[in-house]
């Protein structure tokens, strides 16, 4: 709950997926709507989409990973919350 990724209200867990590691470059999203790492695009088979959407995410990013940091994400990005939600916090989204 310190870095905003976690129902602290409740005794549900959130999963999220480690997206990026320290040093990659995580993008989004491509002209196919697709997540990158470090210029690849991601096949996400899992992400749970709106439908008639095909980005994986509703807002574009572009963040490089700082050393000892993880960016997350969750497979209901359109109605859940993860690293990006938390851009604008002390931990700029990093966990």
């Amino acid at each position: 709950s310190l870095v905003g990724l976690s129902a602290s209200d409740s005794e549900e867990h959130l999963v999220k997926r480690v997206i990026g590691l320290p040093g990659d470059r995580v993008t989004c999203c491509n002209d196919l709507g697709q997540m990158s790492v470090n210029g690849v695009p991601l096949e996400e088979p899992y992400v749970r989409l709106p439908a008639g959407v095909t980005a994986a995410s509703g807002e574009d990013f572009q963040v490089e990973v700082p050393a000892d940091s993880l960016w997350v994400m969750g497979d209901n990005r359109y109605d859940s919350c993860d690293s990006r939600c938390n851009r604008n916090t002390f931990t700029e989204g990093f966990v």
